[in-house]
């Protein structure tokens, strides 16, 4: 996906091994982590081998793993849809660091990748679902 810059200065990036550390730092933030891989942070090499699927991924079915960035944040966010190509469907999840919680952005990258799904011929569907913690979250 070669997502223009927005208005406010956000674009979305494919993620590429380069990036490996740096998505490890927001995935290891105690408020991003909360949510995502089971309540705790992910270790560097789980980031690593997402970061590979993603790119073969993102080469057979054109949907993979972006980073959300600007010019002051390299590691805002990220937006992933994992294939799951004997069920058609692709697994959206994603993850913002804290300080851009409330703008938007979540629903901008889901969005934004959502959009990539459906010109491939090999997805038909797009799911997303929530963690125990986040299901209480979103009950209060």
């Amino acid at each position: 996906m070669g997502v223009a810059e927005d208005q406010d200065g956000w674009r979305l990036r494919l993620a590429t091994l380069d990036d490996i550390d740096g998505l490890h730092s927001l995935a290891s933030i105690p408020l991003v982590y909360r949510y995502l891989f089971d309540g705790a942070a992910p270790e560097r090499e789980f980031i690593a081998g997402r970061i590979a699927q993603s790119l073969t991924s993102a080469a057979d079915t054109g949907v993979g793993m972006w980073l959300l960035g600007n010019s002051s944040a390299r590691y805002a966010g990220c937006v992933e849809l994992r294939p799951d190509l004997s069920a058609r469907s692709a697994e959206l999840t994603y993850m913002l660091d804290p300080e851009y919680w409330g703008r938007g952005l979540a629903v901008r990258m889901s969005w934004t990748a959502i959009t990539q799904a459906f010109p491939s011929p090999q997805i038909d569907s797009v799911i997303a679902g929530a963690d125990l913690p986040k299901l209480r979250h979103l009950r209060s």
